[in-house]
């Protein structure tokens, strides 16, 4: 397996430099793409009041809603339920709130990370297809990423809420998540934290096993601007917007 990998990492111009590599090598491409990096390899913005990229990716779509479709948000031409989206009876706080999309490369890095510092309330994995999520899928297939396998992370930040979604995509077997949460093919799995998890920036939320999709959700006033537009490259740990005064959480 690892001279497939090795070949298969070169024709994506994937730099493994940077990757902890395993001294057998990969034994499979699951392992190629949910590889670690190196201690240092991304630079994590410092400023306080700042949010960051949770992975490598293109910015694929910046989203601020004005609620008029209560209970849904528009992306890319398409209405998706925030209910079925998010697996949260309470989601339609997130109506008149801000969305990010950013899509993953195959060649791109393939863990999540935390945005801001926060509080885990919920974790949750919704079973579902394994649609491919290229930009071209989204066009296609209507609801396509509320039709997704997908896992949902639920956080506080002061008194403002977020939701990051990891959305599966063709050929993905699982979704690792360092949380111990049970996943059934059949039925939606919940796991609650009390006390709450504390969360800080650029923690490991979970890794995809092939490219996919992380949509980022903010209830209105959490995100003061955002400072990277559509069709952006962006590192995780890179500088994506600020939060507003006095949301920081101290962790």
């Amino acid at each position: 397996m690892e001279p497939a990998v090795r070949l298969y990492a070169l024709g994506l111009g994937v730099d493994l430099r940077e990757a902890q590599v395993p001294e057998a090598g990969f034994s499979s491409f699951g392992d190629f793409f949910a590889r670690p990096l190196k201690p240092g390899s991304r630079e994590i913005c410092q400023e306080p009041a700042a949010f960051i990229s949770p992975c490598d990716a293109v910015l694929d779509g910046v989203y601020r809603f004005d609620g008029t479709r209560s209970g849904h948000i528009r992306v890319k031409n398409f209405d998706y339920s925030l209910e079925q989206l998010t697996g949260d009876p309470a989601s339609e706080r997130f109506a008149c709130g801000d969305a990010l999309v950013f899509y993953l490369h195959p060649r791109d890095y393939h863990r999540v990370h935390a945005p801001l510092n926060a509080r885990l309330t919920t974790l949750r994995h919704i079973p579902g297809f394994r649609y491919p999520v290229a930009p071209w899928a989204e066009r296609r297939v209507p609801g396509l990423y509320e039709k997704n396998e997908r896992v949902v992370f639920h956080f506080e930040v002061g008194t403002h809420h977020m939701c990051l979604i990891m959305v599966a995509a063709f050929g993905v077997g699982n979704i690792d998540t360092p949380f111990g949460l049970a996943t059934s093919h059949d039925v939606i799995s919940s796991q609650s934290f009390d006390p709450v998890t504390p969360i800080v920036r650029a923690q490991e939320l979970g890794a995809f096993r092939l490219g996919s999709t992380v949509v980022l959700l903010a209830t209105p006033g959490l995100f003061a601007d955002i400072v990277r537009h559509p069709g952006d490259r962006v590192l995780m740990g890179q500088k994506v917007g600020r939060i507003s005064a006095g949301s920081e959480e101290k962790i």
